[in-house]
């Protein structure tokens, strides 16, 4: 009886099929890949032979597409679209199992645009001034700055439309020099755009005052000023018992480092500021809140 009851476990045994479970290996493309390319390349592996298909779940056409049929490696290249792509690639073997696998990728083939820089050719800039940028990117990375003989970069500057990143750097450095500065934009996918070479006059020292005097003839007052500045804009002038206070121009040029102005004065009592800047925008004061009357 026992050998009997072998017999029948044998044949048992014998009739039951052991089925394991189905494997798909994706090794390329990477879940969550950058491709600075629309034609991407699947390489697909399985355990069994099996069919392999694509799904692009994102089209509004959802349909499966056949990459290789009747076999255990697949290797094939199919198109994408610009932006983000969410697919799967799903395999069935001869005996109908089924395995799927997602995955998420961006194509990026666009290089970033660059609309603006500043500041323009040939400006004077100090230490207040900024590099700026305006440029259209859906994916950055960073933005580096050229200038001089250094360079900075951010990766802090938002992707989208007509965006403005600023620099702020201390030019100390290159004060009364000539630089040239660029900026290259740099997406997620590696593509990359230079902005064209400009050229700008540093000058980070405000202009320096070494006299200065009025004398009052009646409602004429008539100032004297002697100042160090290569890059000299003008001597403006605000009377804080004006109507209406607001800074005036009181001088254009110097003569021999020097400035001569005459300003009429309405009769009374007169609190003035009185400040020197140059071409870089440099300010220094010269008289805060001088008390006199005419």
């Amino acid at each position: 009886m026992k050998r009997g009851i072998v017999m029948m476990f044998l044949a048992l045994m014998g009739s039951i099929v052991f089925v394991s479970a189905l494997t798909l290996t994706v090794t390329s493309p990477a879940n969550a890949g950058i491709f600075n390319k629309s034609t991407i390349d699947y390489v697909l592996t399985s355990d069994e032979v099996s069919d392999f298909y694509i799904f692009k779940n994102r089209l509004r056409s959802n349909r499966a597409v056949k990459l290789c049929n009747d076999v255990t490696s697949c290797n094939a290249s199919i198109r994408a679209r610009e932006g983000s792509n969410n697919v799967t690639l799903k395999i069935i073997n001869v005996g109908g199992m089924v395995k799927e696998e997602d995955r998420d990728f961006i194509v990026d083939t666009r290089v970033p645009r660059i609309m603006r820089t500043r500041p323009r050719d040939g400006k004077y800039m100090n230490n207040d001034d900024n590099f700026s940028i305006m440029y259209t990117e859906s994916n950055l990375k960073k933005i580096t700055l050229f200038f001089g003989n250094d360079s900075t970069f951010k990766t802090s500057c938002e992707s989208g439309k007509r965006k403005i990143c600023d620099f702020n750097q201390d030019l100390s450095l290159f004060d009364d020099q000539t630089i040239k500065y660029w900026f290259d934009v740099e997406d997620v996918a590696g593509n990359k755009e230079n902005s064209s070479v400009r050229e700008v006059m540093v000058d980070t020292t405000k202009p320096n005052i070494t006299g200065m005097n009025y004398t009052i003839d009646r409602r004429k007052v008539k100032f004297a000023f002697d100042i160090e500045e290569k890059n000299f804009d003008k001597i403006i002038i605000k009377d804080h018992n004006d109507r209406r206070p607001r800074w005036r121009r009181l001088c254009s040029k110097l003569i021999v480092g020097k400035c001569t102005a005459s300003k009429r004065f309405r009769s009374g009592e007169h609190l003035i500021d009185v400040k020197a800047l140059d071409k870089a925008g440099n300010e220094a004061d010269i008289y805060v809140k001088e008390a006199f009357s005419v």
